[in-house]
């Protein structure tokens, strides 16, 4: 019997094609985050819980198994859920994503252990020419620091993914 591998290298190509990814320190909770970004930039983030992200800690199954196999309730030791808020673009067929890079102990991008929330900008190129989300998000209330990130050098980029 024939085995199929499914190659997610073009989904990832064409999820983070032109996008922008920003790490934010802040104390706020995402949904005040939202709320400031929203009145400062005059955007609409909404969180869709549909697109939370849970990720499942749990022993690693020895038997062969499927993309779409899940672990069994009692192989599961925790459920980690990131919330994740949206922004649609009323043109494109993208968004801004703003991922919860923390729930309780774990991380969402592990190697991303200083960042509070994560900003994903989708077509940055027809988007941002006249506005720098980097440098304007410091005038939120509440967000201590941002930095650009290099998407392609985050091994766990995957989990960015919607």
């Amino acid at each position: 019997m024939a085995k199929f591998l499914l190659n997610t290298a073009f989904v990832e190509e064409d999820f983070f094609s032109d996008s922008r990814l920003i790490a934010v320190g802040s104390a706020l909770k995402g949904h005040s985050l939202c709320w400031w970004i929203n009145e400062l930039f005059g955007l609409k983030f909404v969180r869709e819980p549909e697109m939370d992200i849970c990720i499942h800690e749990g022993r690693v199954s020895s038997g062969s198994g499927t993309l779409f196999d899940e672990l069994p309730e009692e192989e599961v030791k925790r459920k980690y859920h990131f919330p994740v808020y949206r922004h649609a673009l009323p043109y494109f067929d993208a968004a801004f994503y703003l991922y919860a890079n923390r729930c309780s102990v774990k991380k969402l991008v592990p190697e991303l252990k200083h960042a509070d929330y994560l900003l994903l900008i989708q077509f940055a190129s027809y988007i941002e020419p006249e506005q720098d989300f980097s440098f304007d998000l410091v005038k939120v209330n509440g967000v201590a620091w941002t930095s650009e990130l290099e998407i392609a050098s985050l091994k766990s980029r995957r989990n960015l993914i919607i």
